[in-house]
């Protein structure tokens, strides 16, 4: 059995006896018949026509809000459709929603400027600007009941109506990613930010969950309602809209568009749709994040072993496909994630207590996820090195992983495929 796996920009061609061969799970797969972008854009603005953003949008301050580029690019499709409705506003303000990553990295000001480029071919009078979370003049704007302390950028506080352009899928620990992520943590204050993501460590705060969601039964999320909660504090009585990507825009496989909530909800039941997979767990697992942007860095590629954990059994063996040109990720991602993954597993596997630290739930996670395997086997751009310090062992070359599986497999052992691991949520079978 031949099977093709993303790894950054490229992709990994690896076989495995058909005996162990369990199944191959990528989003491609599991989508529903193709529509050209080109049908998804005419009809998400359709969508947000009728929804009343074209008549918001006349003669206001407008704030559209989009991902930094550890995220996959959403705009670039559909801002020539977006012009009429821009081009009437009294001022356009673009936002690259990065929240605690860096502004200043070279990805996030070239993204900037390409960005910039874009509105000038297109005639639309606008200003860009990207996101900082440690900026002295954050404007505060409340605290939500959970005592998270909502700051949020001051330019971004002054428009009089927003447009989320959202990619969504599922999310590890907020649910889903969804529009309110682009504005909490997007547009907020590094103390919001730790804030709010200190609810990571409550169980309820995981994946397939959100107070949006159209399923009463699946609200419980604390994470995530302490995020709606900042939104509403943020937006007030102020019109907000989104269009929403499930995929890429280059090959979209669900479109809409119209008020946050509603598009934010049938977005949530076409992602569950895809990506809600059961699965028999296996003794052998080769995950992908689903290449580039989606293994960036370590801190970003890390949720798709936690996504993907129920696919491997307790005591199983992991490849981790994950090119990580960014190494472990921010400076602040290294000292509170990667450095205190590199204590002894029993440390890191202690649940947090005292005053949250950023970054700090996502060791705990990673901790918990080692101790629960036999071995993770990384094929990265990180270094030997540190791959081995935090409990991994590198691998230099994938398939030589598979053979030495097939060595040492008994009977029934089998392989599971998940590519795309960032956007799928399997379960395990009853």
């Amino acid at each position: 059995m031949k099977v093709s796996m993303k790894l950054g920009l490229d992709a990994l061609e690896l076989q495995v006896p058909d005996r162990m061969f369990a199944r191959h799970i990528s989003f491609r797969s599991r989508t529903p018949e193709e529509t050209s972008a080109s049908e998804w854009i005419a009809k998400s603005v359709d969508e947000l026509r009728s929804s009343g953003f074209f008549s918001a949008a006349q003669k206001r301050v407008v704030g559209v809000l989009v991902a930094d580029s550890t995220r996959e690019k959403t705009y670039e499709a559909f801002l020539p459709a977006l012009r009429d409705a821009l081009c009437g506003a009294a001022e356009v303000r673009f936002f690259v929603c990065t929240g605690t990553h860096d502004p200043l990295s070279a990805e996030n000001q070239e993204l900037a400027g390409a960005l910039r480029d874009d509105l000038r071919q297109l005639s639309i009078p606008a200003t860009v600007t990207v996101h900082d979370a440690r900026a002295r003049d954050l404007k505060r704007i409340g605290t939500t009941s959970r005592g998270t302390r909502v700051e949020f950028q001051p330019a971004a506080a002054e428009c009089e109506t927003f447009l989320v352009l959202a990619n969504m899928k599922v999310h590890y620990f907020a649910g889903y990613s969804n529009p309110v992520k682009y504005y909490l943590p997007g547009l907020c204050g590094y103390e919001t930010a730790r804030g709010n993501h200190s609810l990571t460590l409550d169980d309820d705060s995981t994946f397939g969950r959100h107070p949006w969601h159209p399923n009463a039964l699946r609200h419980d999320n604390p994470l995530a309602a302490d995020m709606v909660e900042g939104f509403e504090l943020l937006i007030g009585e102020r019109e907000h809209f989104a269009l929403a990507v499930v995929g890429s825009v280059e090959k979209p496989v669900w479109c809409g568009a119209g008020r946050t909530k509603e598009v934010a909800g049938r977005a949530m039941e076409a992602i569950d749709r895809m990506v809600e997979v059961e699965v028999q767990p296996t003794r052998f697992l080769v995950v992908s994040p689903g290449g580039y942007p989606h293994d960036e860095s370590l801190y970003t590629a890390q949720r798709a072993l936690e996504l993907t954990r129920s696919a491997v059994l307790d005591g199983g063996e992991v490849l981790f496909l994950s090119a990580c040109p960014n190494g472990v990720g921010t400076p602040a991602a290294r000292r509170n994630f990667f450095d205190p993954l590199t204590r002894p597993l029993a440390e890191v596997c202690r649940r947090p207590e005292g005053e949250y630290v950023m970054y700090s739930h996502k060791a705990y996670k990673f901790g918990l996820y080692l101790a629960g395997v036999e071995r993770v086997h990384m094929l990265s751009e990180m270094s030997d090195r540190e791959i081995e310090s935090i409990h991994m062992a590198p691998a230099h070359d994938a398939q030589a992983v598979l053979d030495e599986w097939e060595r040492v497999s008994q009977p029934g052992d089998e392989v599971t495929f998940i590519d795309d691991g960032s956007k799928f949520a399997p379960r395990r079978a009853d």
